[in-house]
């Protein structure tokens, strides 16, 4: 079962500010409800493994999320951007 479609529109939903209507969401909730029927949470599907892959991506989406937000709150605050600031502070009283 595939529900690459589900995950997508909650990503662009709750990451890029998509326009998530009530008839959006109960797709996306039948959606989910039907994924668990089929995968069953009791029968073994779920394991060690898995659960290491869905922790492994909840990372980087969370890496990437927090690295973005900082970028943006950043460069309010220095127009030239994090990394021509970051640039100064580790060559500041460096000379050659």
């Amino acid at each position: 079962m595939d529900i690459s479609p589900v995950l997508i529109t909650l990503g662009a939903a709750l990451f890029l500010g998509e326009r998530f209507c009530a008839r959006r969401a109960f797709g996306v909730v039948i959606a989910l409800i039907g994924a668990m029927i089929i995968i069953r949470l009791g029968s073994g599907v779920l394991s060690l493994y898995i659960l290491a892959g869905i922790g492994t991506s909840a990372a980087m989406i969370s890496f990437a999320t927090l690295t973005s937000l900082y970028a943006r709150a950043w460069s309010r605050i220095n127009p030239r951007g994090p990394l021509e600031a970051l640039m100064r502070k580790i060559t500041e009283g460096h000379t050659e």
